[in-house]
């Protein structure tokens, strides 16, 4: 065989190791006595890459119980961008609802305490994959949990908080807390809201999201970043394939969101 064709077969050799290493896997991880919650994890990174969890909107639950590790499980907007996050550099964590709430879901839990802690137990799970700083991003009604997660988090355990199509308003039954029941006042990392201007959800209107960026008292920025465009449009409004899940330019929100996490990075506390 002559060097040029070893070569070529060594390279070859490498991209199909790398392509198995960098395999996307699934992990069971303990949050309460008897309760697991079961997360989507790109782990190949480095030990000192930004950690990003992201969290789905809906109901919470992400269907990984019936994920066979292809493909996505979901149609959520976070599910569908977290490998090209992970391809910028992160290690990414897309949790599912807990064991305990599989049929029932998040409900009117994402504001609370338990739920709070159970992503912080994911968050810790993460850092055995890396030490370096953690991001959280929500969508839709996940930004509920992202806001709560952060706002209840000891300082310096959270790097940055991504809210995308963020809730605003309550629901037509008054129930299911918009974003502005946290206690945002709490939260004091750098803030990216992501929201699309022909977001026709009720529960996200656009003009909502100025007077939202006002209540991050505490946050040393908070950047607004609105989007146009997109195609494909189809179903309800408020899901994941319309104008509300940015279908069409997840590119253009995933590279803002990139983006912005590298530039907070750096001037994360360790």
């Amino acid at each position: 065989m002559t060097r040029k064709l070893v070569a070529v077969s060594f390279f070859l050799s490498l991209l199909s190791s790398l392509s198995a290493g960098a395999a996307e896997k699934l992990d069971t991880i303990p949050v309460r006595d008897g309760v697991t919650i079961k997360a989507a994890v790109n782990a190949d990174a480095g030990k000192d890459a930004p950690i990003v969890i992201l969290l789905v909107g809906g109901n919470g639950i992400a269907r990984l119980d019936r994920w066979d590790g292809t493909g996505d499980p979901n149609g959520n907007f976070m599910t569908r961008i977290r490998k090209d996050i992970a391809a910028q550099g992160f290690i990414t964590a897309l949790p599912d609802a807990p064991s305990d709430r599989q049929e029932r879901g998040l409900g009117n839990s994402r504001t609370g305490r338990v739920h709070a802690e159970d992503i912080g137990a994911v968050i810790r799970h993460m850092r055995r994959y890396s030490n370096g700083p953690v991001f959280v991003a929500g969508t839709s009604r996940g930004t509920i949990s992202a806001a709560n997660v952060t706002a209840r988090m000891a300082a310096g355990e959270i790097a940055g908080l991504v809210l995308t199509a963020t809730v605003t308003k309550a629901n037509k039954r008054g129930s299911l807390d918009p974003v502005g029941e946290v206690a945002l006042e709490k939260i004091k990392v750098p803030v990216l809201l992501a929201h699309h201007k022909e977001d026709e959800c009720y529960l996200c209107p656009p003009g909502s999201i100025p007077d939202l960026a006002r209540k991050f008292t505490a946050s040393p920025s908070v950047k607004v970043s609105f989007f146009e465009g997109g195609s494909g449009w189809r179903g309800d409004p408020c899901h994941a394939f319309h104008a509300h899940g940015f279908l069409g330019i997840e590119g253009k929100v995933t590279a803002e969101m990139v983006t912005w996490m590298k530039a907070v990075a750096p001037k994360a506390k360790p």
